[in-house]
């Protein structure tokens, strides 16, 4: 935050100084000489200090409300806990071996008395403090999102943070909770542990380790009473005197361990101890545990549709997945899903419409020391999770951000990726730059590369095709040298190589059509003539062999979504050479055509940025303006408020505000978006000094189409 402050900061005494300067000098070309341009700047300068005050407001906007379930017994540490929270020391700590309810004992305290906070935190610190406080999921706070550009590194966002949450705890009463926090040693917990606010942890170690003086420990139920009380409130009843002797004998044998008795209660098979005979089984290390709960697993007889539930969910987020996400991209069979919840292995919870399937942890974790989940072994969920993005780019930004928990866990569980399932796992890396992941896509897709180079060489179609994915990272990310390069890398291992399908003339297609905008964009016009041309030929040679061999192309572009993008680039090349006529008429027919492929609106945006320019130098202002709005519109829609498309929207309204002679609006369109482009890209001081150049054209009302460049969006 302290960045953007002192930009917003920075602009608003650069508004005032304006004003200031402009009301002096009422006789001077920029000055206000009439009482009507006072007022208006005036307006201008309120709006401006409206803006920057709301940039300072922090609000928490993440809140937990927990979900109703089955709760029996603890009040006793319910009680500790309500103490502990109003004596106000050291944070509270509930701490147990895992399974024992120490994440239950926490939300029945939110149901009882979360009313009480004014927010309320339920966080899930697996994956370390600094992780869970710098995801934007799970804390939201107002005018904070985590972007490398702008803070560097997840360290230095932490802090601001952490900053963010501390003056929010000194304005409102926060309850926070952190839920499976198993880390001895996390960097970043002293400044967790020191904000001003109620903070209950619950975690498998003890609470010593942190260097905090106490806890309170969480164990099994100890008494007959206790047990029957919760084996009832899970259905479970003994009849006869037997049956109760060995539900009783059972639960000494698990220590009344809560998930275990779950487990029985679900289940009522004879106790998962094996042929050793002990009166009371003791859990008193982990690996003892895990021993025990792989006795459980084998007990049950669990067959392969299950254990393949239970590997693939080990390596889902701790939090769990959507039932339907899950359905569809496993195949899972009803009775598999029903009989792990018989077993209680499986969590099933949630809204009816709105249900999410979980492992506990530590099922979790001993599921995925068993079943041992690799890419191979798991290759049919990895490959119908990517399908199922495919369309991430038709999506709107939200859509998108709903998926990010289970692309991050499939990039985390399976850090190798493998040569052949290169064409699947390549959708991650795109999914991760569409939504602003440059860097993260950039180290996935190398990895990619690389495997795919030595398995299959270096001249092979598919080397060529991950080339080619290569450059598309770093063209989006606005690092067009390296896109270049791997675009030329592409277009040499795709000419030299054998085609080993159809898709490699659809490949030299593409790549041919990015070079020649390429050397577009470099003004060398007639070399981006040629390689259009081959685009072209290659393309029509791919679209004659997919009509003869009718083989299916899943997610595949359609023929009509790649024809129009030549056709673009034709008329963008035709408007480089000044005939302008032409590439306005080619400009309505691709624009037509596009819109009328339902669920590809966002695609207009590329082709429109021509078509708003070549509107503008015929002096057609009022249409101009109205798509240039139409597009910025859209791109926050579908892409986010800081995406690069988004700003070049956002500049490209702003050129036709000025070329339309309308400043004062020109000015303020550039404004936002030199504030953005600091915060978001600061790297590029080409672009800002670009935005500043026209922020003083339009502060001196210099209105000429001569010399004003328009900076289109690019895909």
């Amino acid at each position: 935050m302290g960045m953007q402050d002192g930009y917003e900061k920075e602009l608003l005494e650069w508004y005032r100084e304006q004003f200031f300067l402009r009301n002096k000098y009422k006789d001077t070309p920029p000055g206000l000489r009439s009482a009507e341009q006072e007022a208006f700047a005036q307006e201008q300068l309120k709006e401006a200090e409206a803006r920057y005050r709301e940039s300072c407001v922090v609000r928490l906007l993440s809140h937990y409300e927990p979900p109703e379930e089955i709760f029996v017994g603890r009040e006793e540490i319910l009680r500790r806990v309500e103490e502990a929270l109003a004596a106000k020391n050291d944070p509270v700590v509930l701490y147990g071996m895992g399974g024992m309810g120490k994440s239950a004992i926490a939300r029945e305290y939110l149901r009882r008395r979360g009313g009480e906070y004014d927010n309320v935190l339920f966080l899930f610190g697996d994956e370390g403090i600094i992780t869970v406080i710098c995801d934007d999921f799970q804390v939201q706070v107002s005018n904070m999102q985590y972007s490398r550009d702008k803070y560097g590194n997840r360290n230095n966002y932490f802090r601001e943070k952490i900053c963010a949450l501390e003056q929010i705890a000194r304005e409102k009463k926060l309850l926070l909770v952190i839920d499976n926090w198993d880390r001895p040693f996390d960097k970043g917990m002293e400044e967790v542990f020191s904000l001003d606010c109620d903070i209950l942890v619950t975690t498998r170690i003890a609470p010593t380790v942190w260097g905090l003086a106490g806890g309170i420990q969480v164990n099994g139920f100890k008494e007959a009473g206790e047990w029957s009380a919760f084996l009832s409130a899970y259905g479970k009843t003994a009849g006869s005197g037997e049956e109760q002797r060995e539900l009783e004998q059972y639960c000494r044998r698990v220590g009344g361990h809560p998930l275990f008795m779950k487990l029985k209660a679900g289940e009522g098979a004879e106790a998962p101890v094996g042929a050793e005979s002990k009166d009371r089984y003791s859990a008193d290390t982990e690996e003892e545990l895990v021993r025990f709960l792989k006795n459980l697993f084998s007990c049950y007889a669990l067959r392969k549709e299950e254990k393949q539930v239970l590997r693939e969910l080990s390596v889902m987020p701790v939090q769990g997945i959507p039932l339907s996400l899950y359905q569809k991209i496993s195949g899972v069979s009803e009775p598999a899903l029903k009989r792990l919840e018989t077993f209680q292995l499986v969590s099933c919870s949630g809204n009816p419409e709105e249900q999410v399937l979980s492992l506990h942890p530590l099922v979790a974790e001993t599921a995925a020391r068993i079943f041992s989940p690799t890419l191979t072994n798991c290759r049919k969920m990895v490959s119908a999770f990517c399908d199922s993005i495919w369309n991430m780019w038709s999506n709107t930004y939200i859509e998108n951000q709903k998926l990010e928990p289970y692309v991050f866990a499939l990039v985390r569980a399976f850090p190798s990726p493998t040569a052949w399932m290169a064409g699947e796992l390549e959708k991650l890396s795109t999914w991760l730059w569409i939504q602003g992941y440059y860097e993260e896509a950039k180290h996935w897709q190398k990895k990619i590369f690389d495997c795919t180079e030595k398995y299959y060489g270096g001249n092979h179609q598919m080397t060529g095709e991950m080339a080619l994915r290569m450059a598309a990272v770093y063209y989006n990310s606005m690092n067009r040298e390296e896109a270049d390069r791997w675009y030329r890398k592409a277009y040499q291992v795709l000419r030299q190589c054998e085609p080993m399908d159809s898709r490699h003339k659809r490949l030299l297609a593409i790549v041919c059509g990015k070079l020649s905008r390429n050397y577009r964009s470099a003004g060398e016009i007639d070399l981006a003539s040629e390689y259009l041309d081959k685009a072209v030929h290659y393309f029509q040679q791919y679209c004659d062999l997919y009509k003869r061999s009718r083989h299916p192309r899943t997610h595949e572009l359609s023929i009509e979504i790649e024809g129009t993008s030549f056709r673009f680039y034709r008329a963008r090349i035709l408007a480089a050479q000044g005939r302008y006529e032409e590439a306005e008429r080619i400009c309505l027919e691709v624009r037509e055509d596009i819109l009328s492929i339902e669920g590809e609106e966002i695609r207009v945006n590329e082709f429109d940025t021509l078509y708003i320019e070549l509107l503008a130098k015929k002096g057609d202002f009022s249409a101009a303006i109205r798509l240039a709005k139409e597009d910025l519109e859209r791109a926050v829609f579908y892409r986010g408020p800081v995406f690069k498309d988004t700003l070049l929207c956002r500049e490209m309204l702003g050129d036709v505000y000025l070329a339309a002679g309308a400043a004062e609006e020109a000015g303020k369109e550039y404004h936002l978006l030199f504030l953005e482009v600091c915060r978001c890209f600061p790297y590029r001081k080409d672009w800002a000094d670009r935005v500043n150049a026209k922020i003083l054209r339009a502060e001196m009302g210099d209105c000429r189409m001569d010399g004003l460049q328009f900076f289109p969006s690019t895909s």
